[in-house]
């Protein structure tokens, strides 16, 4: 005996298996939207006292190893966790993954490779994909030697006192190098042979990072280490 199905019944068998595919077909589409994203703007990274022009047009993109690249005209470069800032506007994107960490309220977040921070004045927001959120201050970190402000903040090494403004970096390796950027000026100081203890202060004073130790200071002298892998941390974007 033949079942035969009325066109109501074929609705309710197709429209479950077209709304999965749908949304399989979204999700690969998110995955590689993820997987690479395009320069469309003039663009630069700071590194060593110089500034480097990232070709408008140029992609990053992210190999199935964790690893991010910048693709232009058939080269590829392997690329690390300075962050590129555009020319025009107050906005960087991260190729790699980082650590938004705030101080005052003791929590860590992990932000994805790709990830964008804007400035608006004082006013900081995380852009990833269709999801934004705002920041509150404080810093974001590479979980090695790279620190990111969102904030003003005071450096001190050999005795002596650096400003920076916000979205400004500090990068500081034991026994070695440590680089400053000056966001606002687009200057860089290169110190060989630095100090063993290099100190980040806020203005406000309410919390200090020892760079070279990786260790958060509060403003009562309790300390904590930071964490040193990112994707073992909450994301700070509801993206799935």
């Amino acid at each position: 005996m033949k079942i035969q199905l009325r066109p109501r019944d074929w609705l309710i068998v197709i429209i479950p298996t077209v709304l999965t595919l749908l949304v399989a077909i979204g999700i690969l589409l998110f995955n590689r939207e993820m997987m690479e994203f395009k320069i469309e703007k003039a663009a630069k990274q700071y590194y060593a006292g110089m500034p480097y022009d990232i070709p408008t047009g140029a992609k990053l993109l992210r190999n199935g190893e964790g690893k991010t690249g910048l693709s232009y005209n058939g080269n590829t470069k392997e690329m690390d966790s300075l962050p590129i800032y555009f020319d025009e506007e107050d906005l960087i994107v991260l190729p790699e993954d980082m650590i938004y960490n705030n101080p005052r309220q003791k929590t860590e977040k992990y932000m994805p490779y790709f990830s964008q921070v804007s400035k608006d004045e004082n006013t900081f927001k995380a852009i990833r994909g269709g999801s934004s959120i705002l920041l509150d201050m404080g810093f974001i970190y590479d979980g090695e030697d790279f620190y990111l402000f969102l904030e003003p903040i005071i450096i001190t090494l050999n005795g002596k006192e650096y400003e920076l403004s916000a979205f400004s970096y500090a990068s500081a390796v034991y026994e070695d190098t440590v680089m400053l950027f000056d966001y606002e000026t687009k200057t860089f100081l290169v110190i060989e042979q630095a100090a063993d203890e290099v100190i980040a202060k806020s203005v406000s004073e309410d919390y200090q990072i020892s760079l070279l130790s990786d260790t958060l200071i509060f403003y009562d002298d309790t300390r904590a280490l930071l964490v040193a892998q990112p994707s073992i941390l909450e994301k700070i974007f509801n993206e799935e």
